[in-house]
């Protein structure tokens, strides 16, 4: 028998409902619920990579995973025949076979998210699953001086969650902006990698000073002493998306 072909998927979910990505045993995942699906439209036993976890509540606009199958008529109809074992949260948006040595994980040169926050002192209803509500008014001046320190090569110990087990807490985050739309503010990240909850960790941070409650230098602050303690609380998980998982210039936009 073939090793099969190896195939690559941008996944997209909803994570009000699964614990994660990750396939844990007795509970609701991506990456379990996927490999489930895969293996009712191949009929044998998947294992799928994914590009990285994310979080219980954390979502996904473009996650990306790859895995090897045996299957012989194509990516499209791979693609359509997954649709009939898919819940409604969670969708294969693209799948297109990709060469040998392709892993989701270790080609990826970048990841960018983005962070949804409602303002105000009524709680949004529609979109309450993505949204963070924050009752404040956030001064996004101050917030936007502050991310300027989070930009570059840094030690992001004091951002990391205390379970992190990655050998190293350096990063590099090549940029963080912001805007608002009514009520809605928007917080983009883009960086090489992330920490377990690193980006949970910034946000909420942010919002504290955003919200009065910290000093604009804090970010620099917990960057040069490396001490959780003195950062912010880590933003609620439904606020999080994957937008996209990057893999060279063609796809960096």
């Amino acid at each position: 028998m073939s090793d099969g072909s190896r195939f690559r998927l941008d996944v997209e979910y909803d994570g009000t409902d699964f614990s994660g990505w990750q396939r844990q045993l007795g509970v609701r995942t991506v990456q379990g619920t996927l490999e489930a699906a895969l293996g009712a439209v191949v009929r044998a036993e998947v294992v799928i990579e994914g590009a990285g976890r994310t979080d219980a509540g954390v979502h996904a606009l473009r996650q990306t995973a790859h895995c090897r199958l045996d299957w012989d008529y194509g990516p499209e109809r791979l693609g359509a025949a997954l649709e009939g074992y898919l819940p409604a949260d969670l969708g294969v948006r693209a799948v297109r076979q990709a060469p040998n040595g392709f892993h989701a994980r270790f080609d990826a040169t970048g990841k960018r998210y983005v962070y949804f926050v409602h303002e105000g002192e009524q709680r949004p209803v529609l979109g309450r699953r993505w949204l963070a509500h924050i009752p404040q008014h956030l001064r996004l001046d101050a917030m936007r001086t502050a991310a300027a320190d989070l930009v570059g090569h840094h030690d992001f110990a004091g951002f990391a969650a205390s379970r992190c087990s990655a050998k190293t807490t350096d990063r590099t985050i090549r940029s963080v902006h912001m805007h608002r739309r009514g009520h809605r503010t928007m917080i983009w990240f883009e960086g090489s990698g992330f920490l377990y909850k690193q980006v949970r960790n910034m946000v909420g941070t942010l919002l504290e000073i955003g919200r009065g409650r910290m000093p604009v230098g804090r970010i620099r602050e917990v960057l040069d002493s490396g001490d959780r303690t003195m950062a912010g609380p880590t933003a609620p998980s439904r606020g999080l998306v994957l937008w996209r998982v990057l893999y060279g210039k063609r796809e960096s936009r």
